[in-house]
């Protein structure tokens, strides 16, 4: 079964913080071009020229440049060229010490010497859909004829024919003239039927037919998401979040039966399932969990005849997204354990192993498994692009740069962000991803790094939280401020304390019927600021707490516009917020606006109300003097972003040549 697989992927293309020009490229970042060339822009030319000129130029860094090795070698393959076969045995030559290249470089080597009979030496992937506009929330049906997906343009649940690239909206919005959206559909073994979650700050499971017509509210709920119909096409298995804090997993029937409840997940520590997955037979049931000490996840088999759960995946790596095949006989997963995400299968008998799990595609990024066809197609969404941390010198009166940007770090390249300065600024702290997810922000591993000038870095786990951002220090740079999601399910979300010695985290503000956005503090830590997604029709608000007494004061709601930023700034003298707007109508779809912090003042806007100002996404800060806001703009409405800074008093925006 495992190697008549093949995958189809679909890519979401993500923003890519690349160095300044004239800055010397680290290798990790080069290696995410090509990666990035070679998956999904089909460009396998250009990307063999970055990879050569890793292995050339950055030879000292042995990790990547064997990488690089390995996967120029499956450029060569897919050209069909002989090339492949030179890259794998410099590899195996010369690099030695990297285990996991060499024993990839090995079997590449093998298959190419000894194509088992009847089968391809590789696995076909095609990339099917790409853009922004793809999404991991849906997919496909049995067949592979179409996928289902969120259109965020609207907020509708779509249905996409993959083989004409027809849409069709399924929940009928014009447009976000109304709050509700979809998220994770799934459709149903026949095709005919699709399941979806659809709500704002409470969530419906719905069920349409697949030309979007007889639509049915099958039960309301905090949060929910549908996971898996059932192989008679009779019920959703559905993961149901309630306002006490536990998740169930919750069979609800099509025409609207008595629900199930096979399983709640209350712990805490191990999350909630990445993927449930039913067996062909609709015997067994697969899902992964989180063990009670770690963010690493195993996969368990529960048979739905005894409830009886059995282990199938044990082992110190992470472990997630598992799928049955549609012969009954395997299951297919998504893990770390060679150091980089990978595709592994295991053979399974009665719900139990029946041997080694075994590798079926190393290095395949970060991916989103989401459906297995009948023919045993595996659809998956690959998330590329990076986020990295650089440094660089601002002339506080031009506010030009000074000297070239430095990359801080290069541990987990691409995969860090939300940087902040200590108030002594001896340390910076930020945000470093782990783990292979990419949907299903419950199971997130995100790590808090406190990194000194010395360029010593210590690590905090804060284990009672799911996903978290936006650290904020405190004025003493004992406690760090976070936005965050408890692991337990206790709220929506809201700010935690976490202690910079033992990082003990405490909740500061959770929400139950609403979301934060954006929190900042004043320069004494007496008064909290942050924005408020408040449900229904009440939108938006920046609220003033006072966390001595706990009252708290509305100190703006936009007017015509959307909502609020996700970042905020404070002046230094703590007079006035920044942040940014947006608008669901009109022609400007963002702005700055400056707020004061104390309740009755005017808000005003820098860059003036006449013309639309196309934002980047990310932070607006004040210059260290207060003068001056700092933003990133994309001048042409697309392409690059630049740094830029206009006075806070009002005046001409200038670029500061980054």
């Amino acid at each position: 079964m495992a190697h008549r697989l093949s995958a189809l992927i679909s890519t979401t293309i993500l923003t890519i913080a690349l160095a300044a020009s004239g800055a010397e490229i680290p290798a990790e970042v080069l290696l995410q071009r090509a990666m990035h060339k070679q998956m999904v822009d089909g460009d396998l030319e250009e990307a063999i020229r970055l990879y050569r000129e890793i292995a050339e130029d950055h030879a000292d860094n042995r990790s990547v440049a064997a990488k690089a090795l390995v996967q120029m070698g499956r450029c060569y393959e897919k050209l069909g060229k002989d090339e492949a076969r030179k890259a794998y045995e410099r590899v195996v030559r010369d690099y030695s010490d990297q285990a996991l290249q060499v024993s990839e470089a090995r079997e590449r080597l093998a298959s190419l010497q000894q194509p088992a009979a009847g089968e391809p030496a590789t696995l076909a992937t095609r990339r099917i859909w790409q853009g922004a506009e793809v999404n991991s929330l849906g997919a496909p049906t049995k067949d592979g004829r179409f996928i289902t997906a969120t259109d965020w343009n609207t907020g509708n649940v779509i249905i996409r024919d993959l083989v004409s690239g027809r849409v069709r909206s399924l929940s009928g919005k014009s447009g976000w003239d109304s709050r509700e959206f979809a998220m994770y559909s799934v459709p149903s073994p026949d095709g005919t039927l699709v399941a979806y979650a659809w709500g704002y700050s409470r969530y419906d499971l719905r069920v349409t037919r697949a030309d979007g017509l007889a639509t049915r509210v099958l039960t309301s709920a905090h949060f929910l998401q549908p996971m898996s119909w059932t192989p008679d096409g009779k019920a959703i298995l559905t993961l149901v979040w309630n306002e006490e804090g536990s998740v169930g997993a919750v069979l609800f029937s099509a025409s609207g039966g008595p629900p199930r409840k096979l399983e709640t997940f209350a712990s805490g520590m191990r999350g909630v399932p990445t993927r449930m997955s039913f067996s062909p037979d609709g015997r067994f049931l697969v899902y992964d969990l989180g063990r009670e000490s770690s963010l690493r996840r195993d996969i368990f088999v529960r048979s739905l005849a005894s409830d009886e759960e059995h282990p199938l995946v044990e082992n110190p790596a992470n472990h997630s997204f598992p799928l049955w095949s549609p012969d009954g006989q395997h299951v297919l997963f998504v893990t770390d354990r060679g150091g980089v995400p990978a595709l592994w299968a295991i053979a399974v008998a009665e719900g139990k192993p029946a041997g080694e799990p075994r590798l079926i595609k190393s290095d395949m990024g970060r991916i989103y498994p989401s459906g297995i066809t009948r023919e045993g197609t595996l659809f998956y969404t690959l998330e590329v692009g990076s986020n990295d941390i650089y440094e660089a010198t601002l002339d506080p009166e031009t506010g030009k740069m000074s000297g070239k940007p430095r990359l801080v770090t290069s541990r987990y390249a691409g995969s860090n962000s939300n940087p902040a300065w200590s108030p002594d600024g001896s340390s910076f702290c930020y945000v470093s991803r782990r783990g292979l997810t990419i949907g299903g922000d419950a199971n997130q591993a995100n790590v808090l790094v406190i990194r000194g000038l010395d360029g010593e870095e210590r690590e905090i786990e804060p284990n009672a939280l799911s996903r978290f951002h936006g650290p904020l220090w405190t004025p003493d740079g004992k406690r760090i401020l976070v936005i965050g999601r408890p692991r337990s399910g206790q709220g929506n979300n809201g700010v935690y304390s976490i202690d910079v010695a033992s990082g003990e985290v405490r909740p500061l503000l959770v929400e139950w019927s609403s979301w934060i956005n954006g929190h900042v503090l004043s320069p004494d830590g007496s008064t909290l600021y942050f924005g408020r997604q408040l449900g229904g029709e009440e939108g938006f608000a920046l609220v003033r707490r006072d966390l001595e007494t706990g009252e708290e004061t509305i100190l703006h709601r936009p007017e015509d516009q959307g909502g609020l930023g996700l970042t905020l700034a404070i002046s230094p003298d703590g007079a006035f917020l920044a942040t940014r707007v947006w608008w669901v109508t009109g022609e400007r779809f963002n702005a700055i606006r400056i707020i004061p912090t104390t309740p009755g003042g005017d808000s005003r806007d820098p860059l003036g109300t006449e013309k639309a100002y196309p934002l980047s996404r990310g932070a607006v800060v004040f210059s260290r003097d207060g003068r001056h806001l700092l933003f990133a703009r994309k001048p042409n409405g697309s392409g690059e972003s630049e740094l830029w800074r206009v006075p806070v008093d009002g005046g001409e925006a200038a670029p500061l040549g980054l």
